[in-house]
């Protein structure tokens, strides 16, 4: 679960950007296979006292990937946890069976996807379009479909594209952060605890993540929080899972 640190300055090798114009090295940096891994991560720095940032395939250009208030050094060591979500896919669905894709649909007939944060828009562009194809051993069944925005590269991860806003297929559509019509996350109460909590746009919605078991937790119907919550960087949670109209 952990890659390297722990133990303060160490050999092990800098964590870095595709554009490499971020580099630096965590005191602990952790890669996750399950969802109870990743709260127990949570927990762990939160009892630390360690700031926490979250990356995904590492298409970011902006220091809002370092974590900590520390200035930024390049190269250099940062006190705190650096979390890589990227194993967090539909394809560690035999260990953890909460991250399969799960498709469902509404009483109009409109069909909606879960996914965890770590994956990745190729694969799930493939899954979406293919209703059948040896990757859905990782989803449940469904009606071909695709995306109405989707980003340029297939290895970007959903989590991180979604949290930041980014643009989509072209200027005439929407962001992939606006198809986001549910969202549940990690977060960390007054008194250290990890809390789960998801948020969903209407209460349709948040009864179907209950019925085919999506979230962990009951969704809070709130259209207002729901907005914050998909582009808040990171700020007030790590997300876990995904719900694309």
């Amino acid at each position: 679960m952990s890659l390297w640190g722990g133990n303060g300055a160490g050999n092990w090798p800098a964590w870095e950007n595709w554009s490499k114009t971020i580099r630096f090295r965590p005191k602990a940096l952790f890669q996750p296979t399950t969802m109870a891994e990743l709260s127990a991560i949570v927990q762990e720095a939160a009892k630390a006292g360690k700031p926490v940032r979250a990356v995904g395939s590492g298409h970011s250009w902006s220091l809002g990937a370092v974590p900590g208030a520390a200035p930024y050094v390049s190269g250099g060591e940062i006190d705190a946890y650096l979390i890589d979500l990227t194993e967090l896919t539909p394809a560690g669905a035999g260990a953890d069976p909460s991250l399969r894709a799960v498709y469902f649909k509404d009483a109009a007939g409109t069909q909606y996807v879960a996914v965890p944060p770590g994956t990745a828009q190729g694969w799930l562009g493939n899954n979406l379009a293919n209703a059948n194809d040896p990757l859905h051993a990782h989803s449940t069944p469904h009606d071909a479909a695709a995306l109405g925005s989707m980003g340029p590269a297939p290895d970007i991860t959903l989590g991180g594209f979604v949290a930041n806003g980014c643009h989509g297929t072209g200027w005439n559509q929407p962001t992939s952060s606006d198809l986001v019509v549910a969202m549940e996350m990690l977060t960390v109460d007054a008194g250290g605890k990890v809390v789960p909590r998801a948020f969903a746009i209407s209460t349709e919605i948040a009864a179907l993540l209950a019925q085919h078991d999506v979230s962990s937790v009951p969704a809070t119907v709130s259209v207002e929080a729901l907005r914050a919550a998909r582009v808040a960087a990171g700020s007030l949670g790590i997300i876990t899972k995904l719900v694309l109209a």
